[in-house]
């Protein structure tokens, strides 16, 4: 909805809740994601994470 009518966010109202909790999911995420990369051993596979991450350095 935002990236259809970005005015919602200068709103004020319930959603701004939804925009900061999603800001926080995408936070913890980033977090998680960057934490598997620097624990990341050469092929050593200790997750889906992993296999992701090693399938993308393929590319």
């Amino acid at each position: 909805i935002y990236d259809v009518a970005p005015i919602i966010g200068y709103i004020p109202g319930p959603h701004q809740r939804l925009f900061k909790v999603q800001a926080e999911i995408d936070a913890v995420i980033q977090d998680f994601i960057q934490q598997h990369k620097d624990t990341l051993h050469g092929e050593e596979v200790r997750d889906f994470s992993d296999v992701y991450l090693l399938e993308m350095k393929k590319v």
